[in-house]
Order: structure tokens, then sequence, then C-alpha cells
């Protein structure tokens, strides 16, 4: 959609004003679907997915984008200052996040499933967004070896990733999503592979409504060739 009709004199000041913040947000925010590579084994899982920024402004550069930078600085080299600013602006994207009036009391926060013995960063910063939302957060574990998912084929990589989940013995979760809408919080989305296999999870655990909420999306797809 490109264009929106209001009748005249339908709008009044503060329509205008909102209107015109979603316009400048979503001037940086990225809407992450479905693609070519991934839509041959997915479907509704994600009810929707956001990513704040790209990681870089374009496939070629060798620059980051803010966010990518910021990102990089929290998570490669520890910087709570950069931490705080990729959580303060997470925070901020929840108000654009499709969430109906009705659903907010339901709202949950989870990162996806970890070794819950090493240090995640996606984890750590899906619990502090939950914290300043003042929402209760599901910290999923898991409990199963995983092998290193890199450089396997697209298709290898959802299928352990949907043995894993689907084995029942993998992964615990130390809250109930039924009934709920879950707000999936990570630091970035490549394929989407594991966001969509997440959201898949969650919802035959009976989780109503499913959102991905990512720091930045990438530019290079690779992981799927």
């Amino acid at each position: 959609m490109k264009y929106l009709w209001f009748p005249p004199g339908s709008l009044g000041t503060e329509d205008i004003t909102r209107i015109e913040e979603w316009k400048q947000h979503f001037e940086q925010y990225v809407l992450i679907g479905l693609n070519k590579n991934i839509d041959v084994a997915f479907d509704r899982e994600l009810d929707f997915c956001m990513g704040m920024s790209f990681a870089r402004p374009s496939p070629e550069s060798k620059e980051r984008t803010p966010l990518g930078e910021a990102l990089y600085q929290a998570k490669y080299q520890s910087s709570e200052k950069h931490l705080n600013e990729i959580t303060t602006a997470m925070v901020e994207a929840f108000e654009f996040l499709p969430i109906p009036p009705n659903e907010k009391p339901n709202l949950m926060v989870t990162g996806v499933p970890s070794d819950a013995s090493k240090p995640n960063f996606g984890r750590e910063l899906a619990a502090r967004v939950a914290k300043d939302r003042e929402l209760p957060f599901a910290l999923s574990h898991l409990i199963c070896g995983k092998a290193a998912l890199k450089n396997l084929p697209f298709m290898e990589k959802v299928n352990q990733w949907c043995d894993l989940y689907a084995s029942g013995q993998c992964v615990t979760m130390d809250a109930d999503v039924k009934g709920k809408t879950v707000i999936i919080i990570d630091d970035l989305c490549q394929s989407g592979i594991t966001l969509w296999c997440y959201a898949m999870y969650l919802k035959t655990l009976g989780a109503k409504y499913v959102l991905g909420l990512v720091c930045v999306k990438s530019l290079r797809d690779t992981d799927n060739q």
C-alpha cells in the first residue's frame, strides 16, 4: 500500500502528528516477511516481524548503520552504553507493533531458546526489554546439543530446529504462553529461519499471536545458500 486517503476534515492536528511520527519511524524500520528461501517451509507462524534497521546501508558497504554499529559494540565489545541505546530503541519500537488493544493485557516477551550455561546476547536483550516494559518474560532454554548451523543448507537448518522442538525434551520454558500474544526479541535476523521455527513452536504451545522484533536485519542472506 502506497497511498491512504482520508476525507477532508476527518483528521485533527493530533492525528496528523501521529501519522508523521509513524512515517518517520518506518523510513528506518524494516518490515520482515517470508522470502523466496523460506516460504516453502513456513506460512503464518509469525503474525508480524520488524527490524529497527538494516545492519548495513547496502550489501556492498563495509560500514554499519548506527544501530548496526551499536549492536556490534554491545555484543562484541561489551559496551554497556550501546546496550542501553539498543534497549531504549527497542522499547520505543514496541509502540509501533500491531498489537490489538484488547491483547495488551496478554503480552509476554521471550527470546530464542539458548544454552543456559552460556552467555547469550539475544536472551539478555529480550530480558532487558521485558523488564523495561514491565512485561512477563518467558525464559526459554535449549537443553539438547545443537549442531552448528551456519554453513548448513537451508532445509537442513529448518529440519534441525524442527526436530529439536518436536522432540518434546530439548526445550524448556518457565512460563505458559497459551492464549498469549508473544513478542520474540532477538538481536539479528538473517534468513528468518530461527524466528519462524520458534514462532511455529510457540503456536503449538497455544500462543494466540506471535510477533518478532529484532535490532537489525542482515542484508546478506548467504546462510540460505
